[in-house]
């Protein structure tokens, strides 16, 4: 279940978007919202949880309001996807039913007749589960490969990448 708020045209403050988020917190339900530029900073604090990287950059140069989703739970940010211009998206939550929310607002948002597609790394078993139980099949995975020093990263935080050599 999840709510999806405009902030395009009528500005409604954060903090009514977090009153928003707490009162409907109980019903088990997130906020995803349009991206707003006050939300990056804590986008690009998740994504380097997640991925162990610094992508600061293509978050910042890709994120906006016609390219990014992000989802709040009891008022934090919970996850977010931001869709690169070349199709491939980033899609980091900080747990499944984050990551459930917002590929749900993709799909709702896509239509019927549109294919969505969400990219999992092997390492992310419980996500690839928890999506089979949704409805969504398996097309491929693949491993992360890294070069150099290993990363501390969260493979189940990860549920799309931008492509195969960004991540």
């Amino acid at each position: 279940r999840f709510n999806f708020v405009k902030r395009l045209v009528d500005f409604t403050p954060k903090d009514e978007l977090l009153e928003i988020a707490r009162r409907i917190a109980p019903l088990g339900w997130h906020v995803v919202v349009y991206f707003e530029a006050a939300d990056l900073p804590g986008m690009i604090t998740l994504d380097h949880e997640a991925t162990g990287e610094d992508r600061s950059g293509a978050l910042g140069t890709f994120a906006g309001p016609g390219s990014a989703r992000v989802a709040f739970r009891d008022g934090v940010l919970a996850g977010f996807v931001v869709r690169a211009p070349w199709g491939g998206g980033a899609t980091v939550a900080r747990t499944v039913d984050d990551a459930r929310t917002l590929l749900h607002a993709r799909l709702v948002a896509a239509g019927p007749e549109r294919t969505v597609r969400c990219g999992i790394v092997l390492d992310n078993e419980a996500g690839a589960a928890a999506l089979e139980t949704d409805g969504w099949t398996e097309a491929w995975r693949a491993p992360r490969l890294i070069r150099g020093r290993p990363l501390t990263w969260r493979p189940t935080m990860l549920f799309g990448q931008f492509n195969h050599a960004m991540g």
